[in-house]
């Protein structure tokens, strides 16, 4: 039985994907680990249980089986026309109006690789000719970042440069 959080979406995917899930506060396997369960055995809500074991909110704690059931289900009463999507306008209005849930270690890593993958070497600056959300411009801000940090390491050229270049447009 496990001891600590999750750290990897590979742990977590494999804690899911198989033909049960164990719950890790008592060892059961179930298809779905539900909130009665939780609540009548180990007096915590879905919400505490993801939380303790840094399982992200958007990862259903069922089987792939039991998953794909419901939703074949589901689909079934929507092609009969037992459910609607008439509800749908308001039906996000309770979650758009709660707090954001912090992300899980795992997912935290998920999205730093796969940011990193998508734009290598970069993904924390800003395209060239950029605005900052204040309105100025990105690359003069990066520029006088560059000359500030050589000139705190002792070259003052770069800063020179800099104020020579913006002297012109009068706002140094």
């Amino acid at each position: 039985m496990r001891n600590a959080p999750f750290e990897t979406m590979e742990e977590l995917t494999a804690y899911v994907g198989g033909e049960s899930i164990e719950c890790l506060e008592c060892g059961r396997h179930f298809q779905i680990i539900s909130g009665k369960h939780l609540r009548l055995s180990h007096g915590m809500t879905q919400d505490e249980y993801r939380k303790k074991w840094g399982i992200p909110c958007t990862l259903g704690l069922a089987t792939p089986a039991l998953r794909a059931q419901k939703r074949d289900q589901l689909l079934a009463q929507v092609a009969s026309g037992v459910l609607t999507y008439d509800h749908l306008a308001t039906a996000s209005d309770p979650q758009n109006r709660a707090p954001m849930t912090p992300k899980t270690a795992a997912t935290r890593a998920a999205h730093s690789d796969l940011v990193k993958q998508l734009r290598p070497g970069d993904h924390s600056k800003q395209a060239p000719g950029a605005k900052r959300s204040d309105g100025r411009s990105n690359d003069r801000a990066r520029e006088y970042q560059q000359a500030y940090r050589a000139l705190k390491s002792g070259n003052p050229d770069l800063m020179q440069a800099y104020r020579a270049k913006y002297a012109e447009v009068g706002n140094v």
